[in-house]
Protein backbone atom coordinates (compact mmCIF):
# COMPACT_ATOMS: atom_id res chain seq x y z
CA UNK A 1 0.00 0.00 0.00
CA UNK A 2 1.62 3.82 -0.20
CA UNK A 3 0.83 6.27 1.65
CA UNK A 4 2.14 9.58 1.85
CA UNK A 5 5.20 10.12 4.10
CA UNK A 6 7.68 12.49 5.40
CA UNK A 7 10.91 12.68 2.67
CA UNK A 8 13.21 10.23 4.91
CA UNK A 9 14.49 7.42 4.62
CA UNK A 10 12.46 4.12 5.77
CA UNK A 11 15.23 1.40 5.76
CA UNK A 12 18.63 1.86 7.31
CA UNK A 13 20.58 3.70 4.93
CA UNK A 14 24.18 3.39 6.68
CA UNK A 15 26.93 0.85 5.24
CA UNK A 16 27.17 -0.05 1.55
CA UNK A 17 24.61 -0.45 -0.20
CA UNK A 18 24.72 -2.41 -3.69
CA UNK A 19 22.76 -1.88 -7.15
CA UNK A 20 21.50 -4.28 -9.83
CA UNK A 21 19.95 -3.04 -12.76
CA UNK A 22 17.46 -4.88 -15.23
CA UNK A 23 15.24 -4.05 -18.27
CA UNK A 24 12.32 -2.38 -15.85
CA UNK A 25 14.30 -1.94 -12.59
CA UNK A 26 16.74 -1.32 -10.00
CA UNK A 27 17.19 -3.11 -7.20
CA UNK A 28 19.32 -1.79 -4.13
CA UNK A 29 20.85 -4.25 -1.48
CA UNK A 30 23.45 -4.89 0.73
CA UNK A 31 26.43 -7.26 -0.06
CA UNK A 32 25.33 -9.68 1.93
CA UNK A 33 21.99 -10.22 0.08
CA UNK A 34 23.23 -10.60 -3.47
CA UNK A 35 22.31 -14.09 -3.71
CA UNK A 36 18.51 -12.56 -2.48
CA UNK A 37 18.92 -9.76 -4.91
CA UNK A 38 19.63 -11.87 -7.91
CA UNK A 39 16.26 -13.99 -7.43
CA UNK A 40 14.16 -10.67 -6.59
CA UNK A 41 15.74 -9.19 -9.48
CA UNK A 42 14.55 -12.06 -12.14
CA UNK A 43 10.81 -12.32 -9.82
CA UNK A 44 10.30 -8.56 -10.74
CA UNK A 45 11.12 -8.99 -14.38
CA UNK A 46 8.70 -12.21 -14.27
CA UNK A 47 5.94 -10.19 -12.57
CA UNK A 48 6.54 -7.26 -15.01
CA UNK A 49 5.88 -9.34 -18.00
CA UNK A 50 2.86 -10.68 -16.60
CA UNK A 51 1.24 -7.81 -15.66
CA UNK A 52 2.29 -5.86 -18.61
CA UNK A 53 0.61 -8.45 -20.54
CA UNK A 54 -2.93 -6.99 -18.71
CA UNK A 55 -2.48 -3.44 -17.22
CA UNK A 56 -0.98 -0.57 -18.75
CA UNK A 57 3.02 -0.28 -17.96
CA UNK A 58 4.02 2.13 -15.52
CA UNK A 59 6.75 4.94 -16.56
CA UNK A 60 10.54 5.16 -16.11
CA UNK A 61 12.74 2.44 -14.48
CA UNK A 62 11.45 1.23 -10.69
CA UNK A 63 13.24 0.80 -7.63
CA UNK A 64 12.95 -2.31 -5.41
CA UNK A 65 14.84 -1.87 -1.77
CA UNK A 66 15.77 -4.96 -0.50
CA UNK A 67 15.61 -4.74 3.59
CA UNK A 68 16.12 -7.52 6.69
CA UNK A 69 16.03 -4.56 9.34
CA UNK A 70 12.29 -5.63 10.67
CA UNK A 71 11.20 -8.88 11.72
CA UNK A 72 8.03 -8.33 10.31
CA UNK A 73 6.79 -9.70 6.59
CA UNK A 74 5.76 -7.14 4.53
CA UNK A 75 6.34 -4.12 1.74
CA UNK A 76 5.71 -1.19 0.78
CA UNK A 77 4.92 0.76 -2.38
CA UNK A 78 5.47 4.68 -3.70
CA UNK A 79 4.56 6.62 -7.01
CA UNK A 80 6.43 9.72 -6.18
CA UNK A 81 8.74 10.99 -6.37
CA UNK A 82 9.55 8.08 -8.57
CA UNK A 83 7.81 4.64 -8.74
CA UNK A 84 9.55 2.33 -5.73
CA UNK A 85 8.67 -0.30 -3.22
CA UNK A 86 10.17 -1.64 -0.99
CA UNK A 87 10.83 -5.51 0.50
CA UNK A 88 11.41 -6.83 3.93
CA UNK A 89 12.83 -10.51 3.55
CA UNK A 90 11.65 -11.88 6.51
CA UNK A 91 9.08 -14.91 5.25
CA UNK A 92 5.65 -15.19 7.17
CA UNK A 93 5.73 -17.57 9.96
CA UNK A 94 2.72 -16.59 12.32
CA UNK A 95 0.15 -14.85 9.79
CA UNK A 96 -2.67 -17.46 8.72
CA UNK A 97 -3.65 -15.31 5.88
CA UNK A 98 0.29 -16.11 4.40
CA UNK A 99 0.27 -19.53 4.59
CA UNK A 100 -0.23 -19.97 0.68
CA UNK A 101 2.70 -19.11 -1.03
CA UNK A 102 5.35 -21.02 -3.49
CA UNK A 103 7.95 -17.75 -2.41
CA UNK A 104 7.59 -15.18 -0.30
CA UNK A 105 9.83 -13.22 -2.34
CA UNK A 106 7.47 -13.95 -5.87
CA UNK A 107 4.73 -13.14 -3.76
CA UNK A 108 5.10 -9.92 -2.27
CA UNK A 109 6.67 -8.91 -5.31
CA UNK A 110 4.04 -9.19 -7.40
CA UNK A 111 1.60 -7.70 -4.94
CA UNK A 112 3.95 -4.88 -4.76
CA UNK A 113 4.21 -4.04 -8.20
CA UNK A 114 0.57 -4.50 -9.05
CA UNK A 115 0.08 -1.30 -6.59
CA UNK A 116 2.74 0.57 -8.65
CA UNK A 117 0.70 -0.59 -12.00
CA UNK A 118 -2.17 0.41 -10.84
CA UNK A 119 -1.39 3.68 -9.13
CA UNK A 120 1.04 5.03 -11.13
CA UNK A 121 -1.83 5.19 -14.15
CA UNK A 122 -3.03 8.25 -14.70
CA UNK A 123 -5.33 9.82 -17.81
CA UNK A 124 -6.98 12.98 -18.65
CA UNK A 125 -6.85 15.62 -16.81
CA UNK A 126 -4.52 13.63 -14.09
CA UNK A 127 -1.92 12.92 -16.95
CA UNK A 128 -2.36 16.95 -17.75
CA UNK A 129 -1.68 18.20 -13.88
CA UNK A 130 1.68 15.83 -13.92
CA UNK A 131 2.68 17.51 -17.40
CA UNK A 132 2.96 20.83 -15.69
CA UNK A 133 3.54 19.80 -12.01
CA UNK A 134 5.12 17.22 -11.83
CA UNK A 135 4.62 13.71 -9.89
CA UNK A 136 3.25 15.52 -6.97
CA UNK A 137 1.34 14.19 -4.32
CA UNK A 138 -2.71 13.94 -5.06
CA UNK A 139 -2.56 13.94 -8.78
CA UNK A 140 -2.51 10.34 -8.77
CA UNK A 141 -6.34 9.67 -9.20
CA UNK A 142 -6.25 6.06 -7.72
CA UNK A 143 -4.62 6.64 -4.83
CA UNK A 144 -7.95 8.39 -3.97
CA UNK A 145 -9.61 4.81 -4.00
CA UNK A 146 -10.80 3.00 -1.47
CA UNK A 147 -8.44 0.76 0.33
CA UNK A 148 -10.46 -2.87 -0.14
CA UNK A 149 -9.81 -1.59 -4.16
CA UNK A 150 -6.29 -1.04 -3.78
CA UNK A 151 -5.47 -4.05 -1.51
CA UNK A 152 -8.37 -6.54 -3.35
CA UNK A 153 -6.57 -5.93 -6.64
CA UNK A 154 -3.02 -6.80 -5.44
CA UNK A 155 -3.79 -9.52 -3.22
CA UNK A 156 -6.06 -10.57 -6.42
CA UNK A 157 -3.58 -10.25 -8.72
CA UNK A 158 -0.41 -11.69 -6.17
CA UNK A 159 -3.19 -15.39 -6.30
CA UNK A 160 -3.53 -15.16 -10.08
CA UNK A 161 0.42 -15.18 -10.85
CA UNK A 162 1.56 -16.97 -8.51
CA UNK A 163 0.81 -20.77 -7.22
CA UNK A 164 -0.44 -19.44 -4.03
CA UNK A 165 -2.05 -15.94 -3.00
CA UNK A 166 -4.66 -14.86 -0.29
CA UNK A 167 -7.37 -15.33 -2.66
CA UNK A 168 -6.41 -18.82 -2.97
CA UNK A 169 -6.12 -19.51 0.82
CA UNK A 170 -8.49 -20.32 3.02
CA UNK A 171 -8.10 -17.69 5.52
CA UNK A 172 -9.55 -14.70 4.08
CA UNK A 173 -13.00 -16.38 3.00
CA UNK A 174 -13.12 -17.44 6.73
CA UNK A 175 -12.83 -13.90 7.62
CA UNK A 176 -15.88 -12.92 5.27
CA UNK A 177 -17.63 -15.90 6.18
CA UNK A 178 -17.23 -15.19 9.50
CA UNK A 179 -18.78 -11.51 9.39
CA UNK A 180 -21.93 -13.24 7.38
CA UNK A 181 -22.00 -15.72 9.85
CA UNK A 182 -22.56 -13.11 12.91
CA UNK A 183 -24.66 -10.98 10.70
CA UNK A 184 -21.97 -8.00 10.19
CA UNK A 185 -21.08 -8.26 6.91
CA UNK A 186 -19.43 -5.21 5.70
CA UNK A 187 -20.43 -3.70 2.62
CA UNK A 188 -18.46 -1.67 0.32
CA UNK A 189 -18.25 1.33 1.85
CA UNK A 190 -16.80 0.05 5.28
CA UNK A 191 -14.61 -2.99 4.09
CA UNK A 192 -11.67 -0.49 5.44
CA UNK A 193 -8.56 -0.06 7.40
CA UNK A 194 -8.94 1.37 11.02
CA UNK A 195 -12.03 0.02 11.95
CA UNK A 196 -13.10 -2.77 13.87
CA UNK A 197 -12.29 -6.25 13.49
CA UNK A 198 -11.07 -7.82 11.16
CA UNK A 199 -9.26 -3.97 10.71
CA UNK A 200 -6.52 -4.27 8.83
CA UNK A 201 -7.23 -7.58 7.38
CA UNK A 202 -10.91 -5.89 5.30
CA UNK A 203 -9.85 -4.41 3.11
CA UNK A 204 -7.74 -7.68 1.95
CA UNK A 205 -10.38 -10.19 3.03
CA UNK A 206 -13.40 -8.43 0.69
CA UNK A 207 -11.45 -6.86 -1.79
CA UNK A 208 -9.29 -10.24 -3.03
CA UNK A 209 -13.15 -11.95 -2.67
CA UNK A 210 -15.05 -9.53 -4.83
CA UNK A 211 -12.17 -9.28 -7.67
CA UNK A 212 -12.45 -13.22 -7.58
CA UNK A 213 -16.02 -13.27 -7.79
CA UNK A 214 -15.87 -10.86 -10.81
CA UNK A 215 -13.34 -12.21 -11.84
CA UNK A 216 -15.03 -15.38 -12.24
CA UNK A 217 -18.56 -14.44 -13.27
CA UNK A 218 -17.25 -11.89 -15.64
CA UNK A 219 -14.15 -12.58 -16.91
CA UNK A 220 -10.53 -11.51 -15.85
CA UNK A 221 -10.63 -8.56 -17.95
CA UNK A 222 -12.72 -6.70 -15.82
CA UNK A 223 -9.60 -5.69 -13.25
CA UNK A 224 -7.66 -4.56 -16.09
CA UNK A 225 -10.73 -2.19 -17.60
CA UNK A 226 -12.08 -1.12 -14.37
CA UNK A 227 -8.10 0.32 -13.80
CA UNK A 228 -8.41 2.15 -16.70
CA UNK A 229 -11.82 3.86 -16.11
CA UNK A 230 -10.96 5.22 -12.56
CA UNK A 231 -7.34 5.99 -14.08
CA UNK A 232 -9.11 8.98 -15.93
CA UNK A 233 -12.51 10.16 -14.17
CA UNK A 234 -12.72 13.28 -12.46
CA UNK A 235 -13.92 12.47 -9.29
CA UNK A 236 -11.55 9.76 -8.57
CA UNK A 237 -12.65 8.43 -5.88
CA UNK A 238 -15.75 6.96 -7.46
CA UNK A 239 -15.97 2.94 -7.82
CA UNK A 240 -19.74 2.42 -9.03
CA UNK A 241 -19.51 3.82 -12.24
CA UNK A 242 -16.30 3.00 -13.45
CA UNK A 243 -17.50 -0.68 -12.56
CA UNK A 244 -20.74 -0.38 -14.32
CA UNK A 245 -18.57 0.56 -17.27
CA UNK A 246 -17.24 -3.21 -17.31
CA UNK A 247 -20.84 -4.21 -16.88
CA UNK A 248 -21.05 -4.86 -13.17
CA UNK A 249 -23.33 -3.64 -10.83
CA UNK A 250 -21.27 -2.94 -7.77
CA UNK A 251 -23.78 -3.43 -5.00
CA UNK A 252 -25.41 -6.62 -6.16
CA UNK A 253 -22.10 -7.89 -7.03
CA UNK A 254 -20.49 -7.22 -3.95
CA UNK A 255 -23.46 -8.71 -1.67
CA UNK A 256 -23.32 -11.78 -3.74
CA UNK A 257 -19.19 -12.04 -3.58
CA UNK A 258 -19.60 -12.11 0.18
CA UNK A 259 -22.32 -14.53 0.19
CA UNK A 260 -20.29 -16.61 -1.76
CA UNK A 261 -17.41 -16.71 0.30
CA UNK A 262 -20.01 -18.34 3.18
CA UNK A 263 -21.11 -21.98 2.89
CA UNK A 264 -24.72 -22.03 2.48
CA UNK A 265 -26.78 -22.39 6.35
CA UNK A 266 -23.37 -21.30 8.35
CA UNK A 267 -24.26 -20.59 11.61
CA UNK A 268 -22.74 -19.77 14.83
CA UNK A 269 -22.95 -21.06 17.93
CA UNK A 270 -20.63 -20.11 20.86
CA UNK A 271 -20.79 -18.01 23.94
CA UNK A 272 -19.41 -14.29 23.91
CA UNK A 273 -16.42 -13.58 26.45
CA UNK A 274 -15.67 -10.05 24.56
CA UNK A 275 -16.20 -8.32 21.49
CA UNK A 276 -16.02 -4.99 20.13
CA UNK A 277 -12.15 -6.01 19.00
CA UNK A 278 -10.11 -4.24 16.58
CA UNK A 279 -7.61 -7.66 15.70
CA UNK A 280 -7.66 -11.26 15.97
CA UNK A 281 -7.92 -12.04 19.53
CA UNK A 282 -6.09 -15.26 19.00
CA UNK A 283 -7.63 -17.06 21.56
CA UNK A 284 -5.28 -20.25 22.91
CA UNK A 285 -6.60 -22.25 25.89
CA UNK A 286 -4.57 -23.98 28.53
CA UNK A 287 -3.81 -27.17 28.55
CA UNK A 288 -6.43 -27.92 31.76
CA UNK A 289 -9.20 -26.01 30.35
CA UNK A 290 -9.51 -23.65 32.92
CA UNK A 291 -7.91 -19.96 31.09
CA UNK A 292 -8.31 -18.79 27.76
CA UNK A 293 -5.27 -16.47 26.85
CA UNK A 294 -5.91 -13.45 23.34
CA UNK A 295 -5.05 -10.11 22.76
CA UNK A 296 -7.43 -7.47 23.71
CA UNK A 297 -6.83 -4.86 21.41
CA UNK A 298 -9.91 -2.62 21.34
CA UNK A 299 -8.39 0.52 19.80
CA UNK A 300 -8.66 2.62 23.13
CA UNK A 301 -6.00 1.12 25.13
CA UNK A 302 -2.38 -0.41 24.10
CA UNK A 303 -3.27 -3.59 23.26
CA UNK A 304 -2.84 -6.43 25.86
CA UNK A 305 -2.48 -10.12 26.04
CA UNK A 306 -5.18 -11.14 28.69
CA UNK A 307 -5.44 -14.69 30.73
CA UNK A 308 -9.32 -15.11 31.85
CA UNK A 309 -11.67 -17.33 33.26
CA UNK A 310 -13.81 -18.87 30.37
CA UNK A 311 -16.77 -19.47 32.63
CA UNK A 312 -16.78 -16.19 34.37
CA UNK A 313 -14.66 -14.04 31.99
CA UNK A 314 -13.34 -12.48 35.62
CA UNK A 315 -9.81 -11.38 34.19
CA UNK A 316 -6.23 -13.02 35.80
CA UNK A 317 -3.63 -11.57 34.75
CA UNK A 318 -3.15 -8.94 32.01
CA UNK A 319 0.07 -7.71 30.27
CA UNK A 320 0.63 -4.91 28.03
CA UNK A 321 2.67 -6.20 24.46
CA UNK A 322 4.05 -4.05 21.61
CA UNK A 323 3.38 -5.66 17.67
CA UNK A 324 2.87 -8.80 15.73
CA UNK A 325 2.11 -10.92 18.55
CA UNK A 326 2.06 -14.10 18.95
CA UNK A 327 1.69 -16.70 21.83
CA UNK A 328 0.93 -20.17 23.11
CA UNK A 329 1.18 -22.50 25.90
CA UNK A 330 4.04 -24.75 26.76
CA UNK A 331 2.65 -26.79 30.15
CA UNK A 332 1.45 -23.49 32.35
CA UNK A 333 3.16 -20.81 30.96
CA UNK A 334 2.58 -18.93 28.13
CA UNK A 335 5.22 -17.81 25.99
CA UNK A 336 4.95 -14.69 24.44
CA UNK A 337 6.65 -13.36 20.83
CA UNK A 338 6.88 -9.77 19.89
CA UNK A 339 8.32 -7.14 18.01
CA UNK A 340 11.13 -4.85 19.88
CA UNK A 341 13.02 -2.17 19.23
CA UNK A 342 17.03 -3.17 18.62
CA UNK A 343 18.23 0.29 17.48
CA UNK A 344 16.84 3.26 15.68
CA UNK A 345 16.35 1.27 12.43
CA UNK A 346 16.01 -2.30 13.90
CA UNK A 347 13.14 -4.15 14.77
CA UNK A 348 13.44 -7.65 16.26
CA UNK A 349 11.07 -10.48 17.50
CA UNK A 350 11.84 -11.65 20.88
CA UNK A 351 10.15 -14.25 23.05
CA UNK A 352 8.94 -13.58 26.12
Amino acid sequence: MAFSTPSVAQVDPSGQWRTLHTEHFRVHFRPSYRDKAVEAAAEAERAYGLLAAELHRPRGIIDVTLSDDVDLPNGFTTTYPSNRFTILLVPPATDPGLQTYDSWERLVIVHELTHVFHLDRSRGIWKSLQSVFGRAPGLFPNQYQPSWVTEGLATYYESRFTTGGRADGSFHRQVVAADVAAGRARGAWDAMLFTRWPDGLAPYAYGSRFYEYLSERAGDSVPARFIEATSGQLIPFRVGRPLRRTGVNLETSWETAVKAASPPGATTASRLIVGELRADPLARVSPDGATVAYLHHDGRDAPRVRLVDPQSRAVRRSHRVTGQVSFDWLGDTLIVGQLEFAGRWRVRSDLW
